[in-house]
């Protein structure tokens, strides 16, 4: 039990280390870690909630594997840059013309 309290300790520390290193990085940096930070915890706390209240229902797991499932797939997804969406709004009039 010691040896793994350590290697705790030790992990802990260490990304501990590694988040102070962030310290000089740029404020779009630290923008871009926050919301990471924030997104993966509000899923977090709504698969867990969610759990708790479809348990509170009587309902099985099942729904719970539908809505993860269902957030893996539909969820969110890239766009493309600026950039690209301009490009293929002045392609597309140029094929109409």
């Amino acid at each position: 039990m010691e040896r793994a309290w350590a290697a705790l300790h030790a992990s802990a520390s260490e990304g501990v280390r590694q988040l102070r290193s962030l310290h000089a990085a740029p404020r779009e940096l630290w923008l871009c870690f926050v919301n990471k930070f924030l997104t993966a915890y509000g899923y977090f706390a709504l698969s867990i909630v969610l759990v708790l209240h479809l348990q509170d229902l009587g309902y099985s797991g099942a729904l719970h594997f539908l809505f993860s499932s269902s957030l893996s797939l539909l969820g969110p997804r890239p766009r493309p840059p600026p950039e690209a969406r301009v490009f293929a709004a002045r392609r597309g009039a140029l094929l109409r013309d």
